[in-house]
């Protein structure tokens, strides 16, 4: 979202009330007077996985100005650009008094002067954590200057309260396309959908990672399908390792889309019948990819895991405890219409609660009702 210059006067003023929200850091430099109460700054790369939620959160929201960094084709410069999006932060100083509230969300904002909201999508719940927060707290108040905090779920704000922060929680859960976006045709054979920004397997990057690591996806729940169900496709989207890539290359069913941008990935995942996520490792937060797949329409199954709880929560799909059950679990929703179909009518009565449009309307009355602190 780029603003035409068309939008601003010679003294740096908006012509106009309807403005978008963000704007390169070059745009940002020529607004002298900024209608937006609060900023963030922001980097996007072109190569690299970056802003899964708050690429999509906040470029929804219309309280709040976020100011652009944007990587090159050339995804190994990325630290360059980070890098400079910091010095920037902090040579800026001057500029940021100008509005109430100022997004910290994993780019380190040094400017206690400004009230602050410290955005925790994926907490550690170790003790570097821990002294992060209470010291930027302590820096805040020390400068007569407020805090909040927002995390994503009820089971972190509980953890974070229980600590001795003074800051408000507030929960602004993970969310999704608008559902009308979807795709309303499937795919002709039954499909199974797992998205990932890496897909890595034993010497490969990120082969280990607890997160973006791929064994039991790779080395046993494919296998352990199509040995089950030779029918059934296996749609993967993300950047897949070279080790990954040679061990997949024997299932012809198994459909590699690299990486995608947000709305190709959310059409691919639309088109397909169940949303997996092979995970056993938990990292008690919420995860994105879950609620990506509800927005698509699609089912989940899933390990049962603090990170997948709404799914049992909401009863959109089926949480299971092995990899043999979680293969009976898609067979299951292959074969059992009246199941599926269930699932498919709970995840439209959950509608747009999660679409990226209304938790940004959430977000935006967060800051209008503390406009005035």
């Amino acid at each position: 979202m780029h603003m035409p210059k068309s939008l601003i006067n010679s003294r740096g003023h908006y012509k106009s009330k309807i403005v978008e929200n963000r704007v390169s850091w070059k745009q940002w430099l020529l607004i002298k007077h900024d209608p937006l109460p609060a900023l963030a700054f922001s980097f996007i790369s072109k190569k690299n996985f970056s802003g899964g939620r708050y690429i999509p959160l906040f470029s929804e929201m219309k309280k709040l100005r976020v100011v652009t960094f944007y990587g090159t084709r050339f995804g190994k410069l990325d630290f360059l650009g980070l890098k400079l999006l910091r010095i920037f932060v902090k040579i800026t100083r001057k500029k940021q008094h100008k509005y109430r509230w100022i997004m910290s969300q994993g780019i380190d904002v040094a400017n206690p002067k400004v009230n602050q909201i410290f955005n925790i999508d994926d907490p550690q719940y170790n003790s570097n954590e821990q002294n992060y927060i209470l010291s930027w707290e302590e820096n805040l108040r020390m400068n007569g200057s407020k805090s909040i905090i927002v995390t994503t779920n009820k089971y972190t704000k509980l953890y974070l309260e229980n600590l001795k922060i003074v800051s408000p929680v507030h929960v602004i859960e993970q969310g999704h396309n608008d559902i009308r976006v979807r795709s309303k045709e499937k795919n002709s054979i039954f499909s199974c959908v797992y998205s990932s920004p890496y897909i890595d397997l034993g010497n490969d990057k990120h082969g280990n990672h607890p997160t973006w690591g791929s064994k039991l996806l790779i080395t046993s729940i494919i296998p352990m399908l199509i040995k089950k169900d030779p029918e059934i496709e296996i749609h993967l989207i993300g950047r897949v390792g070279k080790e990954a890539r040679r061990y997949l290359k024997k299932y012809r069913r198994v459909i590699l889309h690299g990486m995608k941008n947000y709305e190709d990935n959310f059409s691919i995942i639309s088109k397909c019948h169940v949303g997996i996520y092979p995970r056993l490792f938990d990292n008690q937060r919420r995860v994105l990819k879950v609620y990506e797949y509800l927005g698509a329409g699609v089912p989940v199954v899933t390990f049962e895991l603090e990170d997948t709880k709404m799914v049992r929560e909401k009863n959109v799909g089926i949480s299971v405890k092995t990899p043999t059950e979680f293969i009976e679990a898609i067979i299951n929703l292959k074969q059992d219409r009246n199941l599926y179909s269930k699932f498919l009518r709970n995840i439209d009565l959950c509608g747009d609660e999660n679409s990226w449009t209304n938790l940004a309307m959430k977000y935006d009355n967060l800051i209008e009702n503390n406009f005035y602190t």
